[in-house]
């Protein structure tokens, strides 16, 4: 079922038949930064996009907009492995979505995480493409319930950061199938089923039963851009799989026209590499044709079809975003939080604190008081709320139970920005006079804010001046960011210099946007204690390119950071510790460190935390600790400290889900298990710590890196296992909360028909322990003989259950059909289900040391199958 005709705005048929070639073209690009081409003439509205994958910001930039509902990170959704909660987060973020006039949401992120290091690994769903899949295909569904629709992206092999706009990744079709492709493959199954089933909710039948958009991935794939690869978007998506919906590039992912391959819409507008002039050329070049033309308008007049009974402004100046706290979403936050943490360790049982035996705690760590809730980049939003964790610690806890706090050591790459008066000053590039003034808070200025109408746009340049002062006496760090060029002065109030800098800073805007500390730069300004000193920035902003110019980017950061004993820092946080009954040490990254754009140089927490941690527990054998991170750490500490505590990234319910964890609060906290395997160290991953894996090497002389996927299909756990290496964690460990449970495999039945495989597996789950909890449950398909590079075994089911201690025990049965024995045939272009022995292994992860049970069964048939798998 479709659109009905009622919903529909128009025949698209007939609107596109109405269209000129010109308007056919302008509806292939954006008309802003977030909103697809309208025209009232002829009666086509605009669709609002908004990101992303933890949240709806709307059509605010990426720091400053309207608040909204941050949802945990990806990560620690999939650390869940709750396809039940997946659902409720997509449904939740379209429906905040709908708060900020928005029709489609930028998300999810289906990307495999293959190096931990990846600066966007918080955004994926984990290492698996079942888990991935299925995770996402439940998003998706959520999503487009609401009437919002969902656009799966990076389509596709988008696993590094690094110069992610020119690299190209290198890979066979076998591993490009099977792991990269696999999981955008099973949204499409599962949104399919759903759909056929009537699940897919009275909103979500207009979609089809697919996901309404795909986005492309800036990359290369094999040397040909992803948003012009025939392969992937023509012969699998369209042709394969039969997607009938809009695909639309990244922002600013498309490297050429790309009429002709696949990609609709180019984002954002205006347009780009498709402006009228350039079309016409390749037009008349004989490069694409009017039918590719007419191929990409159509589907992006389907999309808005599609989303139509959601309602259109009629301009972005009608729009009224909102901040809409809801109670219920604000639960399904908290509840993520909570149970997608992840308990690492816990001996002696430090967790759940012991209230009437505790009186004093020592709490090390910024992240205390300087809350963590998310990376950076797409998912950047200003959040409805952000409490600090040592006030909701303290809230819950009884009067007489003291916490003593010590911020230990900074976290963060780039100095704060100190809060004072800064005027900026405006002046014309052409004859240096002044055009406009303004007034700061702080000494930064965001790249989208908005400029004066006196400015003109790569005509303007200005004078940022403001005073710092400093307490103390020392070497202290002055941090600047900046899109462009300037000339820092710095005069005491003798009117001698103190500091004489010129920076020519980030040259490419969206880079920028996205991360402006990846190009952060700082200085050492010596001060005396109480001394002032006056700051002069002169400032000449990036020139740019006509479509980009007229939004008049332009922005900077100052930052400022006294001198600071660190290491004394730490003797006392430790010497804090020593004094107290334990220590909860809380450590983390955040989105100066993991964000799109740039990949993290190793896998080590920043600045001095290691040792922060390696102190303490020196000092104070009851410690804790606690990561706050979306992708995996090394911990050389681990053997010294009690307990640890993953929570990845909470959103704005980050500090109560905490509580709730180390409370032991709710049904089911910290009951997560891992979504990737975490290595020892970065050269035990599947990259193996070679940079031609990650993030890539330039051995052709194009100035940019090929990615090279050596590894094939031996990614994550599959990678550990094949070669007899001992990770860290193992891909869904973890121990699962404060309780113990025991599980029994019942029977495993298998059931062949034409061209179909249907198995069962019946598996019994007790709660034998104290406490209410979550178990995950995991189910395995290993080959009787595998080839030289098949994986050992793979994932091929996952549940979870509720449980009360000392009930009845649940009965689960858990499905897979055919897919499961299925591998990609590079001489028939088809998968083959191949017949022959198999085990079916029921475990609490995927370390062959926790294999619970397994049995033995028989495939009689094969055969070779193409599209999306049996609906």
């Amino acid at each position: 079922m479709t659109a009905t005709r009622a919903s529909l705005l128009f025949d698209t048929k007939e609107k596109l038949a109405s269209l000129t070639l010109e308007e056919k073209i302008a509806l292939t690009a954006g008309q802003d930064i977030w909103r697809t081409f309208a025209s009232a003439s002829k009666g086509i509205p605009y669709a609002k996009l908004t990101d992303g994958p933890n949240g709806a910001r709307g059509g605010g930039n990426f720091n400053d907009s309207v608040p909204a509902a941050l949802f945990p990170s990806p990560s620690c959704l999939a650390s869940t492995f709750d396809v039940d909660l997946a659902h409720e987060m997509g449904k939740g973020i379209a429906l905040d979505s709908r708060s900020k006039q928005c029709h489609v949401s930028l998300a999810p992120t289906v990307n495999m995480t293959r190096d931990q290091r990846c600066g966007r690994a918080f955004e994926n769903y984990g290492e698996d493409p079942v888990l991935t899949g299925h995770i996402g295909a439940s998003w998706t569904i959520g999503c487009q319930s609401t009437g919002v629709a969902a656009t799966p992206k990076h389509f596709v092999t988008n696993e590094a950061e690094a110069d992610r706009r020119f690299s190209n990744s290198i890979l066979d079709e076998r591993t490009l199938r099977e792991i990269y492709l696999e999981p955008f493959r099973i949204i499409f199954k599962e949104v399919a089923k759903a759909h056929a089933a009537g699940k897919d909710g009275p909103k979500g039948q207009a979609f089809g039963g697919q996901p309404a958009c795909i986005m492309t991935a800036y990359n290369q794939i094999n040397g040909t851009s992803a948003s012009e690869c025939k392969h992937t978007l023509i012969d699998v998506l369209r042709k394969e799989w039969g997607f009938n919906g809009m695909v639309m590039s990244d922002w600013f992912a498309l490297h050429g026209c790309g009429m002709g391959g696949g990609c609709d819409l180019e984002m954002p507008g205006p347009a780009f590499q498709r402006r009228l002039e350039i079309v016409k050329e390749h037009l008349q070049k004989g490069e694409c044709t009017e039918q590719d033309i007419d191929e990409r308008a159509i589907r992006v007049l389907d999309m808005l079809n599609k989303v139509a009974q959601l309602g259109f402004e009629k301009s972005p100046q009608d729009e009224k975003e909102e901040s809409v706290v809801d109670q219920g979403r604000e639960k399904v936050i908290r509840r993520i939080a909570a149970e997608g943490a992840v308990l690492l360790k816990n001996e002696a049982d430090i967790l759940p604190l012991k209230v009437d035996s505790v009186k004093r705690i020592a709490l090390i760590g910024k992240p205390w008081t300087q809350p963590i809730q998310s990376g950076g980049g797409s998912a950047n939003l200003t959040p409805q709320q952000a409490p600090k964790a040592i006030d909701a610690l303290k809230a819950a806890l009884p009067s007489n139970v003291e916490l003593v706090h010590h911020d230990g050591c900074d976290i963060h790459p780039f100095p704060a920005s100190p809060v004072t008066k800064t005027t900026v000053e405006f002046l014309s590039r052409d004859n240096g006079k002044t055009v406009a003034n303004s007034t700061l808070e702080k000494t930064a200025l965001g790249v989208l804010d908005p400029k004066p109408e006196e400015c003109q746009p790569n005509n303007f340049i200005m004078r940022v001046s403001f005073d710092i002062h400093a307490s103390t006496a020392g070497a202290h760090t002055l941090g600047l960011t900046i899109l462009g060029k300037a000339h820092l002065k710095a005069h005491r109030q003798d009117g001698s210099v103190a500091l004489d800098w010129k920076v020519q800073g980030e040259t490419d805007t969206f880079e920028y946007l996205l991360n402006e500390f990846k190009t952060a730069q700082q200085k050492e300004i010596s001060m005396a204690a109480g001394e002032l000193v006056s700051v002069v920035l002169e400032y000449e902003p990036q020139q740019q390119d006509g479509a980009i110019a007229a939004m008049k980017p332009a922005g900077f950061t100052v930052g400022f950071e006294e001198e600071k004993d660190h290491h004394g820092l730490l003797k006392d946080a430790a010497s804090v510790a020593s004094q107290c009954d334990l220590a909860l040490v809380m450590t983390g990254l955040g989105p100066k460190w993991e964000a799109e754009g740039f990949d993290r140089p190793n896998l080590l927490l920043p600045r001095l935390q290691n040792n922060l941690i390696a102190q303490v527990a020196e000092k104070q054998s009851r410690t804790a600790v606690i990561t706050v991170c979306g992708s995996a750490v090394e911990m050389p500490w681990l053997d010294d400290v009690a307990g640890v505590l993953q929570t990845w990234y909470g959103g704005q319910e980050a500090a109560e889900a905490l509580v709730d964890c180390l409370l032991a609060r709710g049904d089911a906290p910290a009951s997560g298990r891992l979504c990737t395997t975490w290595p020892r160290s970065v050269k035990d991953q599947c990259t193996a710590g070679e940079s031609h894996s990650f993030p890539g090497v330039d051995k052709t002389g194009r100035g940019h890196p090929d990615v090279y996927y050596d590894e094939g299909r031996l990614v994550g756990y599959k990678w550990y296992e094949a070669k007899g290496a001992s990770p860290l964690f193992w891909f869904g460990g973890g121990l699962g909360g404060y309780t113990t449970f025991e599980r029994e495999l019942k029977d495993v039945r298998v059931e062949e028909g034409q061209q179909k495989i249907d198995v069962g597996v019946d598996v019994e789950v007790k709660n034998v322990g104290e406490r209410s909890g979550k178990d995950v449950v995991q189910v395995y398909l290993a080959p009787g003989k595998g080839e030289e590079d098949e994986p050992v075994k793979k994932l091929v089911a996952f549940c979870t259950t509720q449980l009360d201690p000392q009930r009845k025990a649940a009965q689960l049965t858990l499905n897979f059909d055919e897919d499961a024995f299925s591998q990609w045939d590079d001489k028939s272009s088809q998968w083959q289900v191949k017949a022959g022995q198999y085990v079916v292994i029921l475990a609490s992860s995927a370390s062959p040391q926790d294999e619970i049970a397994r049995k033995d069964i028989e495939i009689h048939q094969g055969w070779t199958w193409k599209g999306i798998g049996r609906v």
